[in-house]
């Protein structure tokens, strides 16, 4: 009775397959920031100013 292994996939597919799930997950983040921007729920000027405020106190 022979086992069978499974190897696990070869490098170069699973390097495909995590730049895969990068890509998506970036994509994801960059569709919502838009899609809040496009919405009015957050101004990225009104964010920054209040960024540079907050931090601009000694």
């Amino acid at each position: 009775m022979k086992k069978t292994v499974y190897k696990s996939p070869p490098l170069t597919l699973r390097r495909a397959l995590s730049f895969d799930r990068l890509v998506l997950c970036t994509g994801l983040i960059a569709l919502t920031f838009g899609l809040s921007v496009r919405l009015g729920m957050l101004d990225p000027r009104a964010e920054v100013s209040q960024f540079a405020a907050a931090h601009a106190t000694p």
